[in-house]
């Protein structure tokens, strides 16, 4: 058996390394690569969350379940196919046209050390609500003398910021209610 010489050693040693320095540059596989995992987004959720946050994040939970019952009745009670139209419509919900919608805004408006964090993962647990279907809206009964829908339930439909100017779109034969800082006006409806 020959003895290999250290000239032999050394041209072994080169070439494996030329060989190992091939595979890493042209990055060959050794073993099959993880697939990416893909991030799945889910805008509607977002987009009734901030919806909820921009209209009333400093509201009390039970306002932003006011707010998210208007929502829920502009969608046709409870339709997820409209939800994102619903909550993007700027004419009805105006933190649309106030507020530059970035994808990374849109996903996380505040941060968790800013103080308006719990108000934020209050509307995001409305929202998922809303889109699991198991959402509850907010109805009130008339119960007084001059009740005119017999004890029917009275919901939520239009809202509007009380020290805000006047809007000419509330109805006019609506019970009208103030909670927190907002004006809430019931009506029966239809469902």
């Amino acid at each position: 058996m020959k003895k290999t010489t250290v000239e032999e050693l050394f041209v072994i040693i080169m070439l494996g390394s030329l060989v190992l320095g091939a595979l890493w540059y042209f990055d060959v596989p050794t073993k099959p690569k993880p697939k990416p995992m893909l991030m799945s987004i889910d805008y509607t959720l977002l987009a009734i969350a901030n919806t909820l946050f921009w209209e009333c994040r400093g509201e009390p939970l039970e306002c932003k379940r006011l707010v998210a019952t208007t929502i829920w009745l502009d969608a046709d009670c409870g339709d997820a196919n409209r939800y994102l139209g619903v909550c993007l419509d700027s004419d009805r919900y105006r933190s649309w046209k106030e507020h530059d919608m970035t994808i990374s805004r849109l996903c996380s408006p505040v941060r968790s050390s800013d103080p308006e964090y719990p108000a934020w993962q209050d509307c995001l647990g409305i929202a998922r609500e809303m889109r699991m279907g198991i959402f509850r809206p907010i109805g009130i009964y008339e119960t007084d003398e001059n009740d005119v829908t017999n004890g029917a339930v009275l919901y939520p439909t239009f809202f509007h910021a009380r020290d805000g100017k006047h809007r000419d779109w509330p109805p006019k034969k609506a019970l009208k209610l103030t909670f927190g800082k907002q004006v809430y006006y019931f009506q029966k409806v239809e469902k």
